[in-house]
């Protein structure tokens, strides 16, 4: 189920946040039949860069900001002004991973769709195209700054378990160390488990790894994301009840919306294949 926020305020926090941790955009259209998408990424807020990373500190600089615009003013002296959506930018600009393509659409639908994620949540907004701008001798587009956000949740959608016959792994590495080859369990659009025999640096519950999951279903094109532990279980082979290993669960820190999408099709193919 979804969630629905309204006030340019909501919007703008979750914007800052997106651009503070470098999150990609996807970016598509409405009012016509393309399915296209484009990469993109979001400039910075000017006054906004850096040491702001959540919802309560962007409000409390929002009204610091308009007390000393207030207070700065001749007629304003000692007046507190509400961080209300008066202080908060009225656009936001992005840049197109695909400069000339994605700016000449951009430019000729009527609606502008922007999704991304955070964490586990997908953003989504509905926005329109202002004007073309130069930004550092960037072409940049400035989309207006609505008023109204939807987010997604994704912790509840299904979990499959990799049949033998798919024969998918994992490459996983802890920053710092080898990485090594596992067994991929199963494998869910918030997360993976799993499991490896091979010698290797143990984990413990909270560590930050890379993954590569890998299998003929991806047609020579890995997929590489990050994560972190969040379960450990002590597993042995039915095969060979001397030989026990660890079977980690993993949650996947997404920060790319084309990540994401391949991971739902892949729950979605590996589902409907013969287990």
């Amino acid at each position: 189920m979804e969630d629905i926020f309204r006030g340019r305020k909501k919007v703008f926090a979750s914007l800052l946040r997106a651009q503070q941790q470098s999150v990609l955009l996807e970016i598509s259209f409405t009012g016509g039949a393309s399915r296209e998408r484009y990469g993109s990424r979001i400039l910075s807020f000017p006054g906004y860069e850096g040491g702001v990373t959540f919802e309560t500190d962007i409000l409390a600089q929002m009204a610091r900001q308009l007390r000393e615009a207030v207070n700065d003013d001749e007629g304003g002296a000692g007046v507190a002004v509400e961080p209300d959506d008066q202080g908060v930018p009225d656009a936001f600009l992005i840049v197109p991973l695909e400069p000339t393509t994605g700016n000449m659409k951009i430019r000729k639908v009527p609606q502008v769709v922007v999704r991304f994620f955070i964490g586990l949540e997908l953003y989504e907004i509905v926005t329109t195209f202002q004007k073309v701008v130069m930004v550092s001798g960037t072409q940049a587009i400035q989309l207006a700054l609505p008023g109204l956000i939807r987010i997604h949740p994704r912790r509840q959608q299904e979990r499959v378990t990799i049949p033998p016959q798919a024969n998918m792994s994992v490459v996983v590495q802890k920053r710092g160390s080898a990485g090594f080859k596992a067994n991929l369990f199963d494998l869910s659009p918030g997360g993976l488990s799993f499991a490896s025999t091979d010698a290797h640096e143990p984990l413990v519950l909270g560590d930050k790894v890379g993954v590569t999951i890998q299998g003929p279903i991806l047609q020579g094109t890995p997929l590489s994301t990050f994560a972190s532990v969040c379960r450990i279980t002590r597993v042995r082979d039915e095969q060979n009840l001397q030989q026990a290993s660890q079977l980690y669960g993993v949650q996947f820190k997404l920060v790319s919306v084309a990540d994401a999408m391949t991971i739902d099709r892949l729950v979605r193919d590996l589902g409907k294949k013969p287990r």
